[in-house]
């Protein structure tokens, strides 16, 4: 699991009475409370999209970078705005765990504002959230560490490619503007605008671009042979082994409908199948490795959440050691 965008970390307020609020306009959350809040409700919302069997599993397999955020914001690099962390937080708890939902892109504009950097380009800089411009660039060491002073870069780290710019990773989304998608089928990648929903599509990809992200080109009368559909629901027909349903709770299974994936203990196919903290191993759903435990190096992907298989057992992945102090 990677370490997570600033915006979702203000899930905090999906606990029972997190925030508050009132007739005067929405309550302030404390910076003292985010970081132990933010964890528990992001894991909240992780159980309940399949990711981990419960919240305590969840905390222990993932890796949590709250420490440099409040440094930053302690240190003035950064602006909290606890009102509109709030409103954020109200804002996200109509999420679900469908795919248009887990995007990045469906923050909405208060997440945006609870966080502001405050270092302008040549200024000292630990994260790039400190910077303006997102590149917190030229640091005295080489990994890419919190702990590492840079300086503000005038460009951006990530640019939004517009449509027609080069992309990469081919077939991935690399970076490119709202509304377009990296089309694979030119060298390296270029970002095209994609087939709104509800419009033809070639399945084959041989007449036509794709469709518009978490569209896909599904099979059915029209002009090219295709339309541009949402990810199939639970119990749609899907293209066995290639498509992605809707649904983080559901797999697309080898008779081609998206079905709610197999719980631990219960029987698998070759393919998985099983909930995302489980193997399919001997026809059972198995649950992954727990920290602590004995695991097979050999064997892909043992361990729960980012949890490696280090000599054996499964333990977090060890952090790249400071070789700097921070400002």
């Amino acid at each position: 699991m990677p370490r997570r965008p600033l915006w979702p970390l203000v899930l905090a307020c999906l606990l029972p009475a997190g925030c508050g609020g009132g007739s005067s306009g929405p309550a302030v959350l404390p910076l003292a409370d985010l970081a132990g809040k933010a964890e528990q409700a992001v894991c909240s919302q992780e159980v309940r999209c399949g990711w981990f069997p419960d919240v305590a599993n969840c905390q222990a397999a993932s890796v949590w970078k709250m420490e440099p955020l409040v440094a930053s914001i302690h240190a003035g690099r950064i602006q909290y705005d606890g009102k509109a962390a709030t409103a954020c937080m109200e804002a996200l708890t109509a999420l679900g765990c469908n795919l248009t939902d887990q995007s990045e892109d469906t923050a909405p504009p208060a997440c945006e504002s609870a966080f502001t950097a405050n270092v302008a380009v040549g200024g000292t800089c630990l994260l790039d959230d400190d910077c303006a411009s997102r590149n917190c660039a030229g640091k005295a060491c080489s990994l890419p560490v919190d702990c590492c002073v840079g300086t503000c870069a005038a460009e951006t780290r990530v640019a939004t490619i517009p449509a027609g710019g080069s992309c990469y990773p081919p077939g991935g989304s690399g970076f490119c503007a709202a509304g377009t998608y990296c089309n694979n089928t030119t060298t390296g990648g270029t970002c095209v605008t994609g087939i709104v929903l509800g419009q033809p599509c070639d399945p084959a990809g041989e007449k036509s671009v794709g469709c518009q992200p978490p569209g896909n080109c599904r099979p059915s009368p029209s002009a090219l042979g295709g339309t541009c559909m949402p990810p199939p629901a639970e119990g749609e027909p899907c293209d066995a082994g290639a498509a992605v349903c809707n649904s983080s709770l559901d797999d697309c299974d080898n008779t081609g409908t998206c079905v709610r994936k197999a719980a631990v203990g219960t029987p698998c196919s070759g393919r998985s199948g099983c909930v995302d903290y489980a193997l399919c191993s001997s026809g059972t759903c198995v649950s992954k490795k727990k920290p602590g435990e004995a695991c097979d190096v050999q064997q892909v992907d043992p361990c729960m959440g980012v949890l490696v298989c280090n000599g054996g057992f499964c333990a977090l992945p060890s952090d790249p050691v400071c070789l700097v102090a921070g400002p």
